[in-house]
């Protein structure tokens, strides 16, 4: 499983809950819906809940990145 050798990763868009700036894996895989997305890309966690609709691709490019490495 990919998630299998992630670590933590630093937070670039701040995301309610942690103080530290840091997330898990599990972290992430928990925000996994359309109606709360998160991913990673190049080890930063993004809420890109409220950018999905408005992504060039459509709505199901950035769906189909929640709660995954991006």
């Amino acid at each position: 499983m990919f998630f299998s050798s992630w670590k933590l990763f630093s937070v670039t868009v701040l995301l309610a809950g942690r103080a530290d700036g840091q997330y898990s894996a599990s972290d992430v895989q928990s925000h996994s819906s359309s109606g709360d997305c998160w991913t990673v890309v190049d080890s930063k966690v993004y809420d890109v809940t409220s950018y999905a609709g408005s992504h060039p691709g459509g709505s199901g490019v950035v769906h189909g990145m929640c709660g995954k490495d991006g």
